[in-house]
Parts: structure tokens; sequence; C-alpha cells
């Protein structure tokens, strides 16, 4: 009994001071991390969220052999898919519209989710179904490998490519491989064990953690990267570094256009005034750019939707990433163009007069010096609209307003000259030389997505000979 006794008490001491030294060493190390090592903090802090976030919902993203990673959400079987808890079968239902949302976090979880509302407004007679096939941090490279494997058994008829921004890293890094092997790594972190989840506890863990490489971190963010050293910010990305940008173009679109899908490219948007550094959104503006001589290239849909948001700070989360009220403005933008190049009214159109039909967005207008007019139509989703404000873009620049409509049955308002609703500055009607974009804000009983016109109308005079 006697020895039974020593053996607690001494088991008993041996733990306290276990206990103790490792308390010590946990509250050393916070503090020396603190104050001496900041990166390395926020990096322990990084990883700790990631194990919380993956205890309470799992990883977001998982494993894959060809595509590095995938969203965890997204489940591909024989004969259907599963995508944020909703099923898609590979035979379409008779009379559905089916379509796929192809790009990076700017796509994922986003537009997408307001698509669907605004897609109905123009497709009455149409099931619809929203598919998307977003992923963070995903590049154009993983897209297309996405579409090839996985996307494209489903048949969509309508794709949305939206990407720009995530290729600028690939692109601003040393010893480019037209593969992207020398900027993506594989992603093979299948969960967590016992020591991960003390570690999500212990700060001295974290970091013994880090010391075996092991970065819990990797389950939810993007950082499936090697890390390879970065051309200066004085430098840009040689031409060559392009190829592969417009090989993943050529790729989906050619693909695509076998199987008969339309396919709508669209303008990366970013935050011209805080967050994304000029140096870099240079770049993006350069994908904006080949993206855009492609689609004319091509005959292909190419919408400019950064025109549509650089002038709004205020629409922006971040460098790139818009709020919710800007995502439903874009959804219903991009299901204008959904509904152009499938022959159907847009939500917004411009028209040469009353009387036509003939939607201009995207194109020239003609006309003689003494019948300068355009016609702004609207189809808004509502019914307690009480009047329509219109405001326009002269030359991509900032939105200003041209006029008011009050006249709830007639959704069109004629910008000429003469009409007592237009403002001060845009009386004489439209001039030539220019080109103009429109935003229809309808006021009523709630704040509405304004809706936007697909593209810019070139305003021209007619020559002596048409």
């Amino acid at each position: 009994m006697k020895k039974l006794k020593t053996f607690l008490i001494n088991t008993s001491l041996c733990l306290f001071s276990i206990l103790i030294t490792s308390l010590v060493l946990e509250i050393g190390a916070r503090l020396y991390f603190s104050y001496l090592d900041p990166a390395t903090a926020a990096h322990i802090q990084e990883h700790q969220n990631a194990i919380a976030r993956y205890n309470e919902r799992g990883s977001i993203y998982q494993p894959h052999p060809y595509i590095s990673y995938t969203p965890g959400d997204v489940a591909i079987g024989l004969d259907s898919c599963v995508i944020n808890d909703q099923t898609f079968t590979i035979k379409k239902e008779p009379n559905t519209l089916r379509v796929a949302c192809l790009g990076g976090s700017t796509t994922k979880n986003s537009y997408p989710r307001y698509l669907k509302k605004a897609l109905a407004i123009c497709f009455p007679d149409r099931s619809i179904e929203i598919m998307d096939w977003g992923c963070q941090g995903w590049t154009i490279v993983e897209s297309t490998l996405n579409y090839v494997l996985r996307v494209q058994a489903f048949k969509p008829d309508i794709i949305i490519l939206h990407h720009g921004i995530n290729d600028v890293a690939p692109r601003i890094r040393r010893n480019f491989l037209l593969d992207y092997t020398h900027y993506r790594k594989a992603y093979s972190f299948y969960g967590l064990d016992w020591f991960d989840q003390m570690s999500g506890s212990s700060w001295l863990l974290a970091w013994l953690e880090f010391r075996l490489g092991r970065h819990c971190e990797d389950l939810d963010t993007w950082t499936v990267h090697q890390n390879m050293p970065l051309i200066s910010l004085e430098e840009y990305p040689k031409p060559e570094t392009l190829e592969t940008y417009t090989n993943c173009l050529e790729t989906i679109t050619r693909v695509a256009e076998g199987d008969k899908s339309k396919v709508i490219l669209a303008g990366m948007i970013y935050n011209v005034t805080q967050a994304l550094i000029p140096e870099y959104a240079a770049i993006v503006e350069e994908h904006n750019n080949l993206t855009r001589s492609f689609s004319e290239h091509n005959n292909l849909l190419y919408i400019d939707t950064q025109s549509n948001f650089k002038h709004h700070p205020l629409y922006f989360a971040d460098q790139c990433h818009l709020l919710s009220y800007p995502d439903e403005i874009k959804a219903f933008l991009l299901a204008s163009a959904a509904a152009r190049v499938m022959g159907r009214q847009p939500h917004a159109w411009v028209t040469d007069d009353l009387g036509s039909n003939v939607d201009l967005s995207l194109g020239k207008d003609l006309d003689p010096e003494n019948k300068r007019q355009l016609v702004i139509h609207w189809n808004y989703p509502h019914s307690d609209i009480n009047e329509y404000h219109v405001y326009i873009q002269v030359d991509g620049e900032k939105e200003e307003f041209l006029g008011r409509h009050t006249k709830r049955n007639q959704p069109y308002m004629i910008w000429e000259s003469g009409n007592e609703f237009i403002a001060q500055g845009f009386q004489e009607g439209p001039l030539f030389g220019h080109t103009y974009r429109f935003s229809i804000y309808g006021l009523g009983g709630a704040l509405y997505a304004p809706l936007l016109t697909v593209g810019p109308v070139e305003y021209e005079q007619e020559s002596d000979s048409s």
C-alpha cells in the first residue's frame, strides 16, 4: 500500500512537472512568435483557423489526380454529379437550359447564385440549370482540364468563362513553363490526425508541424503552388507566357463548338482604386485584351464586365471579389448575354428607333445628322417599380445621369434632342464619334440590381453613299 502511495505521488509530481513545463514552453512560444517572429505567428493562426473550419464543415478542397485539387462540394458519378447539394444528370430533361459557369473564386458561389433568377425572365418557357464549376485559386489551366474531363460530359447549352486574375501568379514567376508546373503542385491533403487536432490549440505544436512540413492551411486556401522566385515589379512577363492562356481559350471554345455549346467570354473584374497593385492590374488587363481579341476573331460574345464596375470601388470586397449586390448586377448582365447568344430578349438593350428589334449592343448605329437618336429598352423583373433612372457611360468613362422615366407601361426611353426628361448635358441627343453604354435603375419598394446593356453602341454618322 505504501509503495502504491509513493508511486501515485511520484507519478502525480511527474505529470504536474510535465504540465508546468509544457505550459511554460507554450507561453514562451506565444510570446516569442508574437513579438519576435510575427510572420510565423500569422502562419500559426492561419493553420489553427483552417483546423477549426475543417472541424466545422470539412475541407472545401479535395485531391484530384489530374486537376491538382477540386471543390469539396462537387462529386462526380457515373451518370450524374452533385454541386452544392444540387444533382445534375448527364442526360438533360427536355426543355432544359443548362449553363456551366467556369472560373476561379470570382465565379465560385458568387454570381451563379443569382443567375437562375436572372435567366428565368429571358427564358420563361425553359427549365434552367446553373452548374457552378468555379473553384478558388484555379487558373484557366484547371478550368480547361475540368471542362474537358468533367463539364463536357453534361453538354451545357451555354458556357460562361470568367478568368484573368489567377493567371497573373504563374506568369510573374521565373522559370516559366507552358503547363504551369513551375507554379502548381499536387494537392494531397486527405484530412486531420490527432496531432493536427492538438496543434489547433497549441502554438508550440503548430510550429513543430511546420518543421515537419505539415501545413493545415492547405486544407482551405489556394497555397498549392511552388515556392518559386518572382520577377521584379519593373519587369513584365514575356509574351510567350501568354501562350498557355491562348491555348486554353482555343481548347474550350473548339470543344464547345463541337458540342454546339454557346460560349460567352467575360472579362475579369478588378478594383482599380485599391488592393491590386498597378503592375499586376496591367497583366489582368492584358488577359482581358487577349480574350476580347480572341472573341472578335472567333465570332464569340465578349462581355467587358470591368467597364461596368471599375468606377464603383464600394462594390468590391477586396481586389477582385464583388459584394452580394454587385454580384447580382453581374448575374443579370451575364443573363442578358446568355439571352443574346440564344436569340432571346435581353434584360436591357438599345435600338436605332422605337420600331426596330435589332439590338445594337456591341454594334454600330449609323444615323443621319437630322435624326440622331437611340432607344434604351429594359425588361425589369419587378412589378413595384415607380420610375426608372437611366445612366450613361460615354467612351467607358464614369457613369452620368442621362434621364428619368415615369411611364410604367412604356419600358423604354428615347434619347434624342427635345426630350424634356433628358439631363441638361445630354439634351442634344447622341453625338457622333462616341460609344455609349447604359444602366437602368428601377426605383421601387426595394433596392434592385440595375440592368446593364451587354456592350457599347458605337455611334457614327451615315456616309453619303449609305
